[in-house]
């Protein structure tokens, strides 16, 4: 049994979600499974503290599905995709490792301090390069390393919280029931995240890629958000059973209750 659908519904079609809101147009069937619409209204339900964010993110993403052709669709596509990806954990009372410090932050101080070692050293450091051979040791202040450290640290960091949000993902309720080697691997979950994430932004040439290619690894990410979705409609239905039986039990009217 699905939880009740809070969102938008197409009043020509009850059963299919609709996004005029978002300004997009509704792709329609067959696009619209019976798999997706549930997936949407777990979704809608799960983040409805956020008027249901995540289901409305996902549900654009679906009907952007068969529009790639149009310019701009796949950026907007995976930029739906990684946000749900990023954020469901959240919801789900999962908390992915913070990054103690800003990488942005770390890197502009990185950069603050090398550029005063190079108004420091002058030509100096260039001519010092040239002639060394090898990879011989070099000395350099305190303060330098601590800078060139903290963008390590916080760089290991992060694909240490990428990684946590992998294994969160591939290790849900689904695969746990089906078998270790059942549901999609870490390697996969990865592989389907840095897809999406390397269309997220526009640059000077075109990023090329194919419709069936979006299409499995859409679907690679429809698997992984099951793997977790599972355990939350499960949980749903018990929660359904639990009101249905108390139900049963209550009484139906004042006679009832005295006796």
């Amino acid at each position: 049994m699905m939880t009740e659908f809070s969102g938008d519904l197409d009043e020509g079609n009850p059963d299919r979600p609709r996004f005029a809101a978002l300004g997009l147009p509704d792709a329609g069937e067959p696009v619209w499974t019976p798999d997706r619409i549930g997936r949407h209204e777990l979704l809608i339900t799960k983040s409805k503290g956020v008027n249901g964010l995540l289901g409305r993110l996902y549900g654009a993403a679906v009907n952007l599905l068969p529009q790639l052709d149009v310019p701009g669709s796949m950026t907007l596509l995976a930029h739906c995709v990684r946000e749900v990806y990023n954020r469901y954990p959240n919801f789900d009372g999962f908390t992915v490792p913070k990054m103690q410090g800003s990488r942005n932050a770390a890197v502009k101080s990185l950069i603050e301090v090398w550029v005063a070692v190079e108004d420091r050293a002058g030509e100096l450091t260039a001519d010092l390069m040239d002639g060394l051979a090898g990879d011989p040791l070099l000395t350099i202040r305190r303060s330098e390393h601590f800078a060139v450290d903290a963008v390590v640290h916080l760089e290991r960091a992060a694909t240490e919280a990428a990684q946590e949000r992998h294994r969160y993902y591939v290790n849900g309720t689904t695969s746990a029931a089906n078998g270790a080697n059942s549901g999609p691997s870490e390697a996969e979950a990865n592989r389907c995240f840095q897809f999406f994430q390397s269309h997220t932004h526009v640059g000077l040439t075109l990023h090329r890629f194919e419709q069936e290619e979006v299409e499995q690894q859409f679907a690679l990410f429809e698997r992984l958000l099951d793997n977790r979705l599972e355990e939350f409609l499960n949980a749903s239905d018990e929660v359904d059973e639990l009101l249905a039986e108390a139900n049963t039990q209550r009484p139906t009217n004042e006679g009832d209750a005295d006796e």
